[in-house]
């Protein structure tokens, strides 16, 4: 993320919401078990303030990991 504040939640109660993490500018945003199994997540992120993001794909993602192969250490760095 670029720019911006984004909040990860999710419900226990219809009316109450479960704040996971605060991801300032700079940070790296996925759901790991949703990433890696290719499933939906349970969890749910909304920008709390106006953001600009970078995306890029799962297939993408190992393009670069194949072409670049200091990506995947970085990549592991970073999940760590």
């Amino acid at each position: 993320m670029e720019e911006g504040v984004l909040q990860e939640f999710s419900h226990q109660e219809a009316d109450h919401t479960n704040t996971h993490w605060l991801m300032p500018e700079g940070s790296f945003i996925y759901s790991t078990l949703s990433f890696l199994d290719e499933v939906p997540t349970e969890m749910g992120i909304k920008a709390i303030e106006k953001v600009n993001l970078l995306y890029i794909s799962k297939q993408d993602l190992q393009l670069v990991y194949e072409n670049v192969p200091q990506m995947e250490r970085v990549a592991r760095i970073q999940t760590e």
